[in-house]
């Protein structure tokens, strides 16, 4: 295994004293993950409380506060090349300057001033092990060097007394040596640790989401344990911030037999995580070296040596796709969790299953003979699988325990409730000697080979069969998100369409609805570019188990379940019997669709005049969501699908029962679209919006009980998430005249929507219990008969009801997301001026000043047009004409 040998080489290093430059810098086992950090954290608190942050309290940190005026270019400009200099006067003088770091504006930010980030780009061609910076190990601000500088902190953990030193040298300004490094550090770090709960949902990764909430409070409980004078007197949200450089930019590095945590003074925002770089230990000082040829102006990144993807994203923000690994479960009591939550407790004692566990660990320790053990055991590269089908052959170990001491129990013990010491004393040494020899087979194996783990000695073959089976189901469970990888696609395409951020369908009618309110961050983007990945990866990692017999369902059908014949007839007598008037002159029918296909829809029989009453309907036979027995937290439209479930099963009995068999059991929406089907919807706010909803209604499936849903599978709920959205109205259906949000009214809803409608409710007062429709213009007979849901553009009528109309007045097409878009799409577009520069500092720098300059003239130009009248309009019209110029040229 590829994390094996790094941690074997490592040991080299450390125990051999090797000053060579093949001793990487490598990324360092994080402190929150040992009991040492735990017992430092105790002796400090002494019993204190800590009291946690809220996750929207977390999102605002990580951020230093902000200056009176947003950086210009000029000035991070200004901080580059002091950086840059600083850095080369730390140097060895035998190597040239190979790259240069200046100002970029991250792409796709839509807010008034576009944050501006450093990025490093190669100043000439590099060849492969080209060395960058040659800098001694005093020029690095190091663990070390902090526990000299703060003595009380020598015990502490790494990552505490590198953000205590950092904030220490930071509140020195100009008098600290590393002031043009630490004014170099951007402000804020994208990280999920400063995730909103929305993006954390995004992740679609537990095991993430919970080493984010351990991370959030390790922060927490270390500031507190912290004196002022310990951090210099800064604050949390500095504290934050410095954990987040620290996280983002250590590395561990072994000099001379000694462990240092360093941070790299190598500031570079990447959009693309192609690492080009990477440090490396060579007599006695730190290189920074070209892993690989480099063209010239290319972006540089820095290689973080991690052993698995999680742990890249979590603490460095990067996604990754040549970092080929996937961790399937973050420790050994979430390896014994999810076995007892999948297949029982061994003998319902969930102690016991604990102690198999164990027992098996120290077997498997006992065994190993390779300098592997001098890592830290209980980290988690020991749950990692390969894209090769490299496995620790740990996970194998551990699971194929559990299996084989459910196997030994049954056979040999046959009671219940025994504990690990009653097993012991009845099985006497058979249980040790078995669990060695387990370990000594299971020690051969490295990859998921199924040929040769089937193959093994028939007294383990059972519950080595079981534990592959084990991993295979781990492996489908966590590919069972609730967005498949085409929509994790095509969600990414329209944020790239969007830039982050932006329009939307703001005529939706679900305003409260998460998908509305949620606008996609850069944090989002970061989110849903590590679950595609990860999904790649798992879905290669099934291939590697396909000799194993199990059945696989990842996706669910389209299939919805049909329910009888056309009951027009059945559903006009129940209104007459309750309490529904209807006009004679109307007649509900099949109609033909622009599409060829049959809707039903109201025609009228006979001409009907102006201000004539089309029906009355009772508000008591409303079907809407009025028994809160719903247990987990959904948004108002599930709740009220879930009550449309409980009806549909009680059959005849529902006193909605001939409404329920009227309604249509198959709708053309893009909700419902085939996976392969989402590229064809072409324009980003739709794309957008699709997926955020499937993903909805997948997560509140999920959230919903059996009795919530009356055990009706996905895809009745699906449906019947579709006929509340397409189907339902706001209505004062509750006694005190409070409207609910998602009614079903009976026969309301089989009036199709039109912006050319006859048929008027919404100006009509309800009065003695009943909505009253009317006519709002003549209507001749054998016209259809239309209604209006709202001035709704065709985005929206695409999206919930599966149709768009011709000459829609209501009709919007975003264009830009903001003026400020438009600003820059209009400079990028008509300026000519930057066309000359080829060099990436001198292009970026172009661009930047020209956009300063404008996007100050179209600030002021807006704020006079909007506040006086057109005579003092002298800023608009200047820049109208400034730009008419610009056209010209």
């Amino acid at each position: 295994m590829a994390s094996t040998s790094k941690a074997i080489f490592s040991f080299i290093c450390l125990a051999l004293l090797l000053p060579l430059s093949s001793c990487n810098c490598v990324a360092p086992l994080y402190s929150h993950r040992t009991p040492s950090a735990h017992a430092w954290l105790a002796s400090r608190l002494r019993s204190k409380n800590v009291a946690s942050l809220s996750s929207a309290r977390w999102s605002q940190l990580g951020r230093l506060p902000p200056p009176p005026a947003p950086p210009s270019f000029t000035l991070l400009d200004s901080v580059s090349r002091q950086f840059v200099n600083w850095l080369h006067q730390h140097s060895h003088p035998s190597h040239p300057r190979n790259f240069s770091i200046t100002p970029i504006e991250r792409p796709g930010f839509k807010s008034e001033e576009i944050p501006l980030a450093l990025a490093a780009f190669a100043a000439k061609s590099l060849n492969n092990g080209d060395v960058l910076l040659d800098l001694q190990l005093d020029s690095w601000l190091s663990d070390v060097f902090a526990s000299e500088s703060i003595p009380s902190l020598k015990d502490a953990p790494w990552e505490v007394r590198l953000a205590s030193i950092l904030l220490h040298e930071r509140a020195k300004g100009s008098g600290s040596r590393w002031d043009p490094y630490i004014k170099a550090l951007p402000d804020f770090i994208f990280l999920p640790l400063f995730f909103t709960d929305l993006e954390l949902n995004n992740i679609q990764d537990a095991s993430v989401q919970d080493e984010v909430q351990r991370l959030r409070r390790f922060i927490e409980s270390t500031f507190q344990s912290l004196t002022p004078e310990e951090v210099a007197g800064s604050k949390f949200t500095e504290y934050a911030w410095a954990m987040a450089v620290t996280y983002s930019s250590a590395c561990r590095i072994i000099v001379q037999g000694t462990i240092h945590h360093v941070l790299v003074p190598f500031v570079s925002f990447s959009f693309e995580p192609n690492s080009k770089v990477t440090a490396v230990i060579a007599d006695g000082s730190i290189r920074l070296q070209a892993i690989e040829n480099i063209p010239e102006h290319s972006f540089l990144s820095m290689s973080y040596d991690h052993n698995n993807s999680s742990d890249l994203f979590i603490f460095r923000g990067i996604v990754d796709s040549k970092l080929i690994n996937v961790l399937l479960f973050s420790s050994l009591l979430d390896l014994v969790d999810w076995y007892v939550t999948s297949y029982g407790a061994l003998n319902n004692n969930k102690y016991l299953t604990l102690r198999v566990v164990q027992d098996a660990k120290v077997a498997f320790e006992n065994q190993l003979m390779s300098p592997m053990t001098t890592t830290d055991l209980s980290g988690d590269g020991l749950f990692i699988l390969g894209l090769d089908g490299s496995v620790n052959p740990r996970i194998l170990c551990l699971l194929g325990s559990l299996f084989y001491a459910k196997e030994l129990l049954a056979r040999e013990v046959g009671r219940e409730n025994m504990d690990i010491t009653n097993m012991n004393n009845m099985i006497g040494t058979q249980w040790e000697r078995d669990m060695n020899t387990m370990v000594r087979s299971f020690l051969r194996i490295s990859t998921l080979d199924c040929e040769r783990i089937m193959g093994f000695d028939d007294k383990f073959s059972n519950s080595t069969l079981s534990a592959l089976r084990a991993i295979k189901e781990r492996i489908h469970g966590l590919m069972c998100t609730s967005t498949t990888a085409e929509e994790d696609k095509a969600f990414l395409a329209a944020a790239e369409w969007d830039g982050f951020g932006g329009l939307g369908i703001s005529e939706s009618g679900c305003p409260s609805c998460r998908w509305q309110i949620e606008e996609m961050s850069f944090n989002d983007y970061l989110a849903v570019s590590y679950r595609l990945y990860r999904k790649g990866v798992l879905k290669i990692l099934i291939s590697h188990l396909s000799c194993l017999d199990v059945e696989e369902n990842i996706a669910p059908s389209n299939v919805v379940h049909q329910n009888g014949t056309d009951t027009t007839d059945q559903f006009v007598s129940w209104m007459e019997g309750n309490g529904f008037s209807i006009s004679e002159k109307l007649s509900i029918t099949h109609l033909l669709a622009g599409d060829g296909k049959l809707v039903r829809g109201v025609v009228v029989l006979k001409n009907i005049r102006r201000g004539e009453t089309l029906c009355n309907l009772p508000l008591d036979m409303g079907l809407y969501d009025n028994e809160t027995i719903v247990a987990g937290e959904v948004d108002s439209w599930d709740r009220a699908a879930a009550r449309l479930l409980r009806e549909k099963a009680k059959g005849s009995s529902s006193a909605w029962a001939s409404y329920i068999n009227i309604l249509p059991q198959n709708m053309t929406v893009p909700i419902l679209l085939e996976d392969h089907e989402l590229h064809e919807v072409q324009w980003w706010p739709v794309l957008r919006e699709l997926v955020q909803v499937r993903k909805s209604i997948r997560e509140s499936f999920s959230l919903l009980s059996v009795d919530d849903l009356a055990g009706a599978d996905f895809e009745e709920y699906r449906w019947a998430a579709m006929m509340v959205h397409s189907r339902a109205f706001t209505l004062p259906v509750f006694a005190d005249d409070h409207y609910a949000p998602y009614v079903m009214m009976p026969y309301m809803d089989m009036i199709n929507h039109h912006y050319h409608y006859q048929a008027d409710w919404m100006s009509q007062p309800i009065w003695g219990g009943k909505v009253e429709i009317v006519a709002r213009r003549d209507i001749k007979k054998g016209e259809e008969l239309f209604a209006s849901f709202g001035p709704r553009a065709n985005d929206n009528l695409f999206l919930y009801y599966g149709f768009v109309l011709k000459d829609n007045p209501f009709d919007v097409a975003g264009i830009f997301a903001s003026y400020e878009d438009g600003v820059r799409w209009f400079l990028d577009t008509w300026t000519t001026s930057c066309k000359h520069s080829v060099n990436p500092r001198s292009l970026a720098s172009c661009k930047r000043l020209r956009w300063e300059e404008q996007w100050k003239l179209a600030k002021d130009a807006l704020e006079n047009v909007s506040g006086r009248g057109a005579s003092l309009n002298r800023e608009w019209w200047h820049l109208v004409n400034l730009w008419a110029d610009m056209g010209s040229e």
